[in-house]
């Protein structure tokens, strides 16, 4: 028998199809947008990091969460800024690298949140896309007043490998709160 999660990955992917076939009324786009909206909530996203944390059919799951896209950005950070538990925030910041490549923007526009603690692990995300488009979100981390997020700054641009990068990372190590 097939596994439930293999076959909720056959079952979005073929909704993304539909959804991105060029011949698709836009009714039908926006009726199967309406549906992965339905699905992608903060509860089955909880259940979702559950499953993983236990488990079971990770790789599908993590398939899913790809196929959710964009949709569980916004879900997944709201679920990470109220994580206590350090093993699952890891677990959220893995599926937000794996899905954020594909939407840094969605992942940058929470740099300039006051909870210092969210923008380190965005930075932290950030850093494990490793991406040079990144760096315009990693400039303004590099300035931000929490010597920690500027700690984090420096980890994600090791994992950058450029110019723009090693000028930033030479700008951090001068900052004495880092190296003390």
């Amino acid at each position: 028998m097939e596994k439930k999660f293999t076959l909720a990955s056959k079952t979005l992917s073929a909704f993304r199809e539909q959804a991105n076939r060029e011949n698709l009324s836009a009714k039908h786009q926006e009726k199967i947008e309406t549906i992965l909206k339905d699905i992608v909530n903060r509860e089955s996203i909880h259940q979702l990091i559950n499953l993983i944390e236990a488990g079971e059919e990770v790789e599908q799951i993590f398939h899913c969460f790809h196929l959710f896209g964009d949709l569980a950005i916004t879900p997944l950070l709201e679920i990470l800024v109220r994580e206590d538990d350090m093993a699952r925030r890891k677990t959220i910041c893995s599926i937000l690298a794996d899905i954020g490549k594909n939407d840094l923007d969605a992942l940058g526009s929470k740099i300039s949140d006051k909870r210092w603690y969210l923008v380190r692990n965005i930075v932290n995300i950030l850093g494990r896309i490793r991406n040079s488009e990144t760096i315009k979100y990693l400039r303004e981390t590099a300035k931000h007043p929490d010597y920690r997020v500027r700690s984090e700054t420096v980890q994600a641009l090791g994992a950058i490998k450029n110019q723009e990068a090693i000028e930033l990372l030479i700008y951090l190590l001068n900052d004495p709160a880092i190296h003390p």
